[in-house]
């Protein structure tokens, strides 16, 4: 709101080709330049006042899937909602904290680990499949 009270701060924004969609998302969508808010928009804002003496923060999420267990791991998503509720309760000392580490994802193969899986999966488990329904079309036929 223009009257607002808060500053506020985008701390995540959209892409610049982005934009929000205001009309029914049927047919084909795309950016109408006289009806759609184009990008970059935010996503998260952070807002902050001091009213009374005391500082009110408050945090607006579009989405809060970026703390659900499923995306937790990915690109530093529990870092930056610890992040979030560490400057909510304005403690300045625990903002400071060094993010950890990612864990280690990464496989590293040898170029004759990668043949043998690659072929495994193209003649080992289909020659098995085949040679499994030979070996039971085998057995109905003398049944």
């Amino acid at each position: 709101r223009p009257d607002s009270t808060f500053a506020v701060t985008a701390l995540i924004n959209s892409g610049n080709n982005s934009w929000s969609e205001t009309s029914k998302l049927e047919g084909n969508v795309g950016m109408d330049e006289n009806e759609d808010l184009p990008g970059p928009l935010p996503a998260i804002l952070a807002l902050q006042r001091t009213q009374n003496g005391r500082e009110q923060r408050i945090i607006i999420s579009g989405d809060g899937d970026f703390l659900a267990n499923t995306y937790l791991g990915n690109a530093g998503n529990q870092d930056f909602g610890v992040r979030l509720v560490e400057w909510l309760v304005t403690d300045k000392n625990l903002i400071e904290v060094p993010s950890r580490l990612a864990a280690d994802n990464f496989l590293s193969f040898k170029k004759w680990q990668v043949s043998v899986i690659g072929f495994g999966f193209l003649l080992v488990i289909p020659g098995a499949l085949v040679l499994n329904g030979i070996i039971v079309w085998n057995k109905r036929k003398r049944a």
